[in-house]
């Protein structure tokens, strides 16, 4: 069975919606024209142009990666617009999908949410987004949360094992996720940084592929492993300012085909019974906020898949040797010589050597897996 969100919830603040101004083309007509960079919803087929902001001290988030219509980003946007308190400004490279913008206009929230176009592997570009969430909520002042959730896969032209790509694209497309999913974020951060209020908090999106891999995965496996760095980095140099900390999402549903939606069979592959959605991440995230002794730390989101130990049934054959990725199952005298080892070795105590062959750092998942988020 296919996860589903929670159905839309009337605002918390108990306003009725969105009451349209009879004078609103009178009001609007000796104004600007709003920047490209700057979407109001009506531009985006809601019926209105509404005002910048109706609560009296509200609180800003930034959050990246929210063009997808069911991806994480959006779902942590609707939890945050819930929150009556707070203000948020969304950024992506691509033109917000439809379905989206009409959904957070149908929940009432859209009089606190501003799209914003840019190309977050530009720092000039990340200023401009902090700008316009400043310009667009100006009674807050500051920005008090920003998550870094923006990211594309490494399968940009296929990825390093299916041998399509030249070694000048490959290159190309390694760099070019590495900028997407990890410069970006330290981009936007230090964007963000002399306009965080103190008690801010930053919350970075990273992949249970940061800790396990699938083949051709490297440069998607590097940008979500650097953001883990990242973030225990930030956590030690904004101790004063900002608490940080990252959700490792593994397979999260974010797929509005229903023909692309996880199986009854993938779905029982998880400990939890089904796989993930943008919900169970924008949830992660709330409780981030309210958490208020956490920092540095990382937090596995992935319906157990990572604590999952999966082996071959039987004794090692050739082919179970093989789903090691050292080429071959484990014996007595490895051990006996990681013992001798850590005899010999006189600087290493509470230390944890996995020897394994590899097989914890694999990702396994059924064979229709899903494409990383």
């Amino acid at each position: 069975m296919a996860t589903e969100e929670a159905p839309p919830q009337q605002p918390e603040d108990g306003s009725e919606g969105l009451q349209e101004d009879p004078n609103a083309s009178d009001a609007h007509a000796s104004e600007p024209p709003v920047p490209v960079d700057v979407l109001h919803v009506a531009e985006l087929g809601a019926a209105v142009i509404i005002p910048a902001v109706t609560c009296a001290t509200p609180k800003i988030a930034i959050v990246t990666g929210v063009a997808r219509a069911r991806g994480i980003g959006r779902g942590i946007v609707t939890a945050l617009l819930r929150r009556p308190e707070w203000c948020v400004c969304g950024a992506d490279v691509a033109d917000p999908e439809l379905a989206m913008m009409s959904r957070l206009d149908a929940e009432h929230a859209a009089e606190r949410f501003r799209y914003v176009k840019a190309d977050l592997t530009k720092i000039e570009e990340c200023r401009r987004v902090v700008g316009s969430a400043l310009e667009v909520f100006p009674n807050a002042k500051c920005i008090s949360l920003l998550v870094n959730n923006a990211g594309i896969s490494n399968h940009v032209r296929g990825g390093t094992a299916s041998g399509v790509e030249s070694e000048a694209e490959l290159l190309e497309d390694f760099q070019l996720v590495i900028n997407t999913n990890l410069t970006s974020a330290f981009f936007m951060t230090r964007a963000c940084h002399p306009h965080f209020v103190e008690g801010a908090n930053i919350i970075n999106i990273s992949s249970t592929r940061a800790r396990m891999s699938e083949p051709g995965s490297e440069a998607y496996a590097s940008a979500k492993a650097g953001l883990v760095g990242l973030t225990h980095s930030l956590a030690v140099s904004y101790h004063k300012q900002a608490r940080v900390n990252c959700i490792l999402p593994g397979w999260i549903d974010t797929e509005t085909d229903p023909e692309s939606k996880p199986t009854p069979e993938e779905h029982d592959f998880h400990l939890t019974g089904r796989a993930g959605s943008p919900a169970d991440v924008a949830q992660t995230c709330l409780f981030l906020l309210d958490q208020g002794f956490m920092t540095g730390a990382e937090i596995v989101l992935d319906g157990g898949v990572t604590r999952k130990m999966i082996y071959p049934e039987s004794k090692p054959t050739p082919e179970e040797h093989d789903f090691h990725l050292t080429g071959r199952a484990g014996s007595p005298a490895d051990v006996a010589q990681t013992c001798l080892f850590l005899l010999d070795q006189g600087f290493m105590t509470g230390a944890e050597i996995v020897l394994d062959g590899g097989v914890t750092r694999k990702m396994i998942y059924p064979e229709s897996k899903p494409t990383p988020e």
